[in-house]
């Protein structure tokens, strides 16, 4: 989440620093990020540095994601037509756009990812980010067929 936040602030971010970004997470935000941009990075602790597999992943599906927003928008911007993309908080964004590829891609349950990105809204997003990107995940979800009528995604 962090790193499509970072693409849809900086969109022509150099490799090296794309790559910088998701192997060093704890780097001071002002090393990456343009000073103006705010990164809700403290709530969260981060190791010094990522293993390779797990920056390759995660360079993987935010780029995947971000190459994938304008569907991505469209789905989303359907669904809470009064909520558009360009209207949405950034954080609320970059997690709604991981999380219509994470369920477009068919990797992962369903209730898994929508739980949690879910939970990254808690931490990162507003008291209401939760419940809108809970909303609209698990309508995606169910309208991919990922999720039946019937299920819950999030409990409680």
């Amino acid at each position: 989440m962090r790193l499509l936040f970072l693409l849809d602030a900086q969109p022509d971010i150099d490799d090296t620093a794309l790559r910088d970004a998701a192997k060093h997470p704890a780097k001071e935000a002002g090393d990456v990020f343009p000073s103006d941009v705010l990164l809700p990075h403290d709530a969260m602790e981060f190791p010094d540095e990522f293993p390779d597999r797990v920056v390759n992943r995660a360079i993987e599906q935010a780029c995947g994601a971000f190459d994938a927003r304008e569907r991505s928008d469209r789905i989303t911007g359907a669904l809470a037509p009064d909520w558009p993309a360009p209207r949405q908080a950034a954080v609320d964004r970059a997690i709604l756009r991981l999380g219509v590829y994470e369920l477009s891609q068919a990797k992962s349950p369903a209730p898994v990812v929508i739980n949690e990105l879910v939970e990254m809204s808690r931490t990162f997003g507003t008291e209401r980010s939760p419940a809108f990107v809970n909303a609209l995940l698990d309508k995606v979800a169910r309208d991919l067929g990922r999720l039946p009528a019937s299920e819950s995604s999030v409990s409680g």
